[in-house]
């Protein structure tokens, strides 16, 4: 599925994102951004295994939630770490982010219309 395809590559950019943070308190936050950013595809796949459409909408609007979480987490990052040479992998994840979730979000529109 073209939408898990750009979710792993999200997870993955953030992943090395992440590995930029400074250690000591920022550990939080870049597990916090892995665990978010990993929780989209992971839904994705999950949801397109279950049994149902109805199914799928719900794993699909989690996978939405964790990336609304990750859009949160990455502005956070610029905030915390200004001079930390974070900002063009913090854009690349966005625009990714950008163009995955109107995706999801009409992927979960037309399975409410299904139903």
């Amino acid at each position: 599925m073209k939408i898990w395809q750009k979710a792993m590559n999200i997870a993955q950019e953030t992943h090395h994102l992440a590995g930029l943070l400074p250690a000591g308190s920022s550990r939080s936050l870049a597990e916090q951004m892995r665990r978010s950013a990993i929780s989209i595809p992971s839904n994705i796949a999950e949801g397109r295994m279950r049994s149902s459409d109805a199914d799928f909408k719900r794993f699909l609007t989690v996978a939405f939630a964790s990336g609304a979480e990750l859009e949160t987490q990455l502005e956070l990052a610029r905030r915390f770490y200004p001079k930390q040479g974070i900002e063009g992998r913090c854009a690349k994840i966005e625009k990714s982010l950008g163009d995955l979730m109107p995706m999801m979000n009409r992927f979960i529109s037309q399975l409410k219309a299904k139903s």
